[in-house]
This record gives structure tokens, sequence and C-alpha cells, in this order.
């Protein structure tokens, strides 16, 4: 068994090396077709680069070689190649932002660097400041657009020091954040599922540009900070869930979860100690929310509600609704249904979901960082970004689930 498992993890480094050459070689095409290459000879040295990678991962697979120590030496390269495809983004392609999010978070910073409250201000100078598309603008079944900055407020602070240094595309700042995402990746996995892991992200011609266009990596940051500290630091692990609660509401419906799956794994302790110690983890949580929020609730407790609330109507106007998931029936037309009759029917999924969860916890332990799925399916706007963006997710629950015989061992560890 123990040649059997040696083998199989061999395997598993080589097939990583493969992944990486695809990856390499479609950031490459990507840079070469957008890049404007015949005018700037730096894009030419970056594609160059790109595709010497990948022939040299694709080469690597079919070698003899032992593949699991060019896990160092994979990760390098990818980061340096997605530092170089956000930096030809910026520069060259020069789109500015493609997401009406990047560009609330930008005027928000802006704001608040200035003394004033972004929760009770009009962003609509935003709009025409950082020239976004109307077509990924967000409308609203009034016939306008959103202009209130409508998400937690760590969504801006992180970003607002940025901002004060002079920074002034903030996807460079989102760029930093994916490779701390790989890095989280990298030391999660298991030496030999390396290149593998970091790679298969990148598969999707469209995670990396969502990374970019938006903030939302901040928020997977934060929540895969949080899984991957859970076995061993618990209490930072919950820390981080609150922070990634506190950059975006999508992660808010994952909290029912964690508390049934810290009372579940208290279950060996007395009742009172189990209520005790699920509280003490819930409030480390509920604290590093706060504590961003805290300065702007305070300001204008009804602006900052309304702010977060805005996705559901609480400013008085509707979101139109906008599908690229199970409700694209209602987006098109083909159907009829009322925004409240969709909205119930997500909060009964989740709740659903939550029975099915205590239910049959054994089985579905590590599906909880998933729980915001049944929202999304039913939810009246349910865009592919918001998918995307659990790729990462998904991937970290899938390698809390490996069996012993696939984890490093000591002797491998030692030289990682």
């Amino acid at each position: 068994m123990a040649r059997e498992a040696h083998e199989g993890k061999a395997w598993l480094a080589r097939a990583g090396c493969v992944v990486l050459g695809i990856v390499f070689l479609r950031l490459g095409f990507e840079v070469w077709w957008v890049g404007r290459i015949h005018e700037h000879l730096w894009v030419q040295v970056g594609v160059a680069g790109l595709y010497l990678a990948g022939l040299f991962f694709l080469l690597a697979s079919v070698v003899k070689v032992d593949h699991a120590k060019l896990d160092k030496a994979g990760f390098l390269a990818l980061c340096g190649a997605l530092a170089f495809y956000a930096l030809v983004t910026i520069r060259v392609v020069d789109l500015h932002y493609t997401s009406d999010a990047l560009l609330f978070v930008h005027e928000a910073s802006r704001l608040s660097l200035s003394g004033v409250n972004p929760y009770g201000a009009d962003l609509v100078g935003g709009y025409e400041a950082f020239s976004v598309p109307y077509y990924v603008q967000t409308p609203t079944t009034s016939g306008g657009i959103v202009t209130n900055f409508n998400y937690p407020a760590l969504s801006f602070l992180i970003y607002a020091p940025f901002v004060a240094l002079g920074v002034t595309d903030l996807r460079i700042v989102s760029a930093g954040f994916v490779v701390a995402l790989l890095g989280l990746i990298y030391l999660r996995a298991p030496r030999h599922l390396r290149l593998l892991a970091l790679g298969i992200l990148f598969l999707s011609s469209f995670f990396l540009a969502f990374c970019l266009s938006g903030f939302d990596v901040v928020f997977v940051f934060f929540l895969v900070a949080a899984m991957v500290l859970w076995k061993d630091r618990p209490g930072l692990a919950m820390v981080m869930f609150g922070l990634s609660a506190a950059v975006k509401q999508t992660v808010w419906f994952i909290a029912p979860f964690l508390l049934v799956r810290l009372w579940m794994e208290s279950a060996d302790l007395p009742r009172r100690e189990r209520l005790l110690r699920v509280a003490r983890l819930a409030s480390y949580s509920a604290a590093a929310f706060a504590i961003p929020n805290a300065p702007y609730v305070l300001l204008g407790p009804k602006a900052w509600l309304v702010g977060l609330l805005t996705p559901v109507g609480a400013g008085g106007d509707t979101l139109v609704p906008l599908s690229q998931g199970l409700t694209v029936f209602f987006y098109t037309g083909a159907a009829q249904a009322p925004t409240l009759l969709l909205a119930l029917l997500s909060v009964s999924a989740l709740v659903a979901a939550l029975l099915l969860y205590w239910r049959f916890y054994g089985r579905l332990r590590e599906a909880l960082w998933l729980a915001p799925a049944p929202v999304l399916a039913f939810a009246p706007r349910a865009l592919q970004n918001y998918y995307e963006m659990f790729y990462p997710v998904a991937l970290v629950a899938l390698l809390s689930t490996l069996p012993p015989a696939w984890e490093d061992d000591a002797q491998e560890e030692a030289p990682a």
C-alpha cells in the first residue's frame, strides 16, 4: 500500500506539471491577443517567457524526475505570470474598471480618506471618473442605476491605504490578493498536489479576469484563510471568517452552518461548556465584523443598513433581475415570477440546506463553505463571478478531505 500511495503521489505531481503547462500557454495566448505586442518590447519578452514556462512544464511531465520538487519553481513562475498578466491588463489594455464594484470601492476609499461617510454619499461621479462601461453598471427597475455604497466597510477599508499612497488603479491591489490566495493554497496543499491545485484554478479563462475586475478575491482570501486555520487555530479561523463577512454579504449565508459545525465539534464537552465554546468562538467573528463597520454604523446607522441591504431592495428600488444560473428563465422573460418569490425560494433553499447539514453532518461537514450555493441557485441576480469566486473555496474544502495516506509525511515535509 505504501508503494502504491507513493506512485499515486508521483503521478499527481506529474499531472500538476501538465495542468500548469496548459495554464502558462493559455495566459501567453491571452496576452499575445490583447497586449499590442508590436508596440511593447516588454510585453513580447513576457509572452515569450510564458510560452517558455508552458513548454518547460509540459516537457517536464514526461521526464523521469521528482516532479513534486518543482513545486516552488511552479509557484514562483505562476505568481510572476499573474503579475505580468495584471500589468498588461492595467497598462496596455487600459479598459479602466470593468466592474462597478471596484468603482464603488475606489470612490468610497477616496471619500473616507476625505472624512466623508461613503454610506451617506452619492457615488455617481465615479462612473465618469473611472470610465466604467454602461454594460457593467447595475440598473434598477425604476430605470436608474445603483449609486450608493452597498458593501460592508472592510471592502473599501482594505483598499483605502493604497488610495492614500496614490494608487490610481486598484486592480493591482486585487492582483496582490490573488498572489496571497495562491500562497495559502500552496501552504495547504500536500507537496505532490501543489502544482495541480495551483494550476487548476486558472483553467477557467474568466477566474483571473473576475479577480482583477472586482474585490471579491479579498473575501475569498479571508475565507480560505479561515479554512486553512480551522483545524489548528479555530479562534483565529473565526476571526478570518468575520473579516471575510466584513468584506461582502455573500459570506453571511455561511454563518448558521458554521454555528452548527462549532456545536458538532464540541460534542465531547458538557452542555454548558459546549455553549460557552460556541459563543466564545462566534464572538471572535462578530468582533472582526463589527470593528471595521462600527464607525459607519455610529455615523449613520440607517445609511449603513440601507447600503448593505440594497441588493434586496432596502434603498426603495429593486435591482433589475440578471441571471447566468438557474433563474435565467426569469431574466429572459421565458417565465414570470415576482422578485419576492425568488427571494423566498432562496431563503427556503438555505433553510432546507441548513437542516440537511444538521441531519447529515458527518457526510456534509466540509460543505458549509459552499453554503451560498442554494441562495445563488434561486437568486434574482446570479452572475458568473459569484460562482467562480468559490473555485478556491471548493478546492481547499476538497484538500481538507484528503485521506491520511495522501497527505505529506514527515520525510516529504522536511525538504519542502
